[in-house]
């Protein structure tokens, strides 16, 4: 029973565990034949399930009503052991022909419950007359009961499953909705700032497309890698986010650089979100005001710190900006500073600015304890 219960509880396939279930009663009462009969309420018969001494063909055939004329049937209608000394000296109930077939002479049957219901019956039998005794009909019993057991954990398992199987789907369906939502609203925008009449209504709507744009960037990562709920690779989402904003933006083709130093980090998707703001508010405040000449280098760095921690440092080699004195915690000008505020206290991040031959900005973050994601993922 040990040996059995170490099998049930590593064994993912049910179809395993009772194999070796019935292959464990044989053994143990020293019996040539032993199976698993499963009740099938709809038809009010037995099948044969698993079976140990009978041969691959039999498993899956009917083998018998389930009314008081077997055993069987006598056992799951009494929920009592039954003991059959003799089947050809029996009286009370007939011998099912596949018994007949082998020859089987002695028989215990016990009833297996699950989940408050009749799931079947554990069998062993013998072409031998009176092979069992009274022991070996309570240690079925009781091995009945541990079987039951295996099969509700496997019950329980198949069902949680299928719950995260269909919540993955649905997070899956959600992340491609709001992807396309955010298509559909970059491509509004795009169309606005064709009409806009002003360089600086154009502008302002660059900056907004450019956020929208980190939101789409994201969860396009979420939808093609598939990554586990609530998790993303940090690492994955800000190279995408880089590339496009070189892309949206055109650095290439003005002059401007993105140098990226990035750890593998898997976090939090509610901390990937405003980091990836963060990131997208300081590189496009730097295309715009930065570079006076239209050349320069924005540097972008992601380093895992002691345990638990990281730190994104941003910087440029640009003329600079008085930023708030110490954090970025203090009085911010500026729609980008006063976002890149609200972000920062939506992360708990320790900010540093710092003005040495441009700007910089370290970020000191909690990733919550978030395994690296493994190489080559």
């Amino acid at each position: 029973m040990a040996e059995f219960g170490r099998t049930a509880l590593m064994e993912s396939d049910i179809e395993v565990v009772l194999n070796a279930a019935v292959t464990c009663c044989a053994e143990s009462l020293g019996a040539e034949f032993s199976k698993i009969l499963e009740y099938v309420a709809e038809t009010d018969s037995f099948f044969l399930r698993a079976g140990h001494g009978w041969g691959q063909e039999y498993i899956g055939m009917r083998f018998a009503d389930a009314d008081m004329d077997s055993a069987a049937g006598f056992a799951l209608h009494t929920g009592e052991p039954v003991m059959t000394p003799d089947l050809q000296a029996e009286e009370r109930f007939g011998t099912p022909a596949l018994l007949r077939k082998f020859n089987i002479r002695s028989a215990i049957n016990v009833l297996i419950r699950v989940e408050g219901e009749n799931y079947g019956i554990l069998e062993v039998d013998s072409p031998e007359v009176d092979a069992f005794e009274e022991d070996d009909k309570h240690f079925l019993a009781s091995f009945a009961n541990h079987l039951a057991a295996a099969i509700e954990r496997h019950r329980l398992h198949d069902r949680l499953t299928a719950e995260m199987r269909q919540s993955e789907m649905l997070l899956r369906e959600l992340q491609h909705r709001v992807k396309n939502n955010l298509q559909v609203a970059n491509s509004l925008i795009s169309m606005q700032r064709r009409t806009a009449t002003t360089d600086d209504g154009r502008r302002q709507l660059d900056m907004v497309g450019s956020r929208i744009g980190a939101m789409q960037v994201l969860f396009d990562q979420l939808y093609k890698r598939n990554e586990a709920a609530g998790t993303t690779d940090l690492s994955a989402y800000l190279r995408s986010l880089c590339a496009n904003l070189t892309d949206f933006h055109g650095f290439d083709t003005r002059g401007i650089r993105l140098d990226i130093d990035i750890e593998p980090l898997s976090i939090e998707i509610d901390r990937a979100v405003p980091l990836g703001l963060i990131v997208n508010e300081f590189i496009v405040n730097s295309f715009k005001h930065a570079f006076t000449d239209g050349h320069g280098c924005v540097t972008v760095t992601l380093k895992r710190l002691d345990e638990g921690r990281a730190r994104i440092r941003l910087a440029d080699d640009g003329i600079g900006f008085e930023p708030p004195a110490g954090s970025i915690r203090g009085t911010a000008s500026g729609l980008g500073l006063t976002l890149i505020n609200a972000l920062m206290q939506r992360i708990e991040g320790e900010p540093t600015w710092s003005r040495q031959g441009g700007t910089a900005l370290a970020i000191d973050f909690v990733t919550e304890g978030i395994a690296a994601p493994t190489p080559g993922a």
